[in-house]
């Protein structure tokens, strides 16, 4: 830097692609923070929003009346019900009666983290151990190809957001990590 030279960097950018149901808490560290017992920095970027109960019950009502649907569809056929649909259901019969019950916003959240390297062999490897670790648990990142810009700028501070996929939606203690709620 300042001499002229030029220099060459590798960045990618991550999104979280799914979270699990249940984050257990303490067994592992809060997982915003696991990525930094990583040998390499990882920048993250969370942007989210605050959605009122009544929007969050009626969108998981959306989603309960798909896979109702679904199911009565594939029983109509005389076929049985796959598990995939059955734990769908209930898992979304019980996000709906969770959320009627607390009544308490949730978040709509985008959650980015991006990664440097030196050289495209060492990014990709870093990539790869950064989904690996996060993988332990039961959080899945994904590597898109053709959104990195995007993703890139979306988490710049400031910036609109970009991509509608990758949307989390969460009760609002899974950003603080909270155990009691999670």
């Amino acid at each position: 830097p300042g001499t002229g030279e030029d220099v060459t960097g590798y960045v990618a950018t991550l999104a979280v692609a799914r979270f699990p149901e249940v984050m257990h808490f303490p067994e592992h560290e809060p997982w915003l923070h696991y990525a930094a017992s990583l040998p390499f920095q990882v920048d993250q970027s969370v942007r989210f929003t605050l959605v009122p109960h009544q929007k969050a019950h009626k969108d998981v009502s959306k989603t309960l009346t798909a896979a109702q649907d679904q199911a009565m569809h594939i029983a109509e056929g005389g076929l049985s019900v796959p598990m995939q649909v059955r734990e769908q259901l209930v898992t979304a019969e019980n996000l709906q009666h969770s959320i009627r019950k607390n009544q308490t916003p949730w978040l709509y959240a985008r959650y980015h983290m991006t990664v440097t390297a030196d050289s495209e062999e060492q990014l990709r490897d870093r990539v790869r151990h950064l989904s690996d670790h996060y993988r332990d648990l039961g959080i899945d990142l994904t590597w898109p190809s053709g959104d990195q810009l995007d993703l890139l700028l979306e988490s710049m501070p400031g910036e609109r957001a970009r991509s509608s996929a990758y949307l989390q939606r969460q009760e609002i203690p899974v950003l603080a990590t909270d155990p009691k709620a999670i």
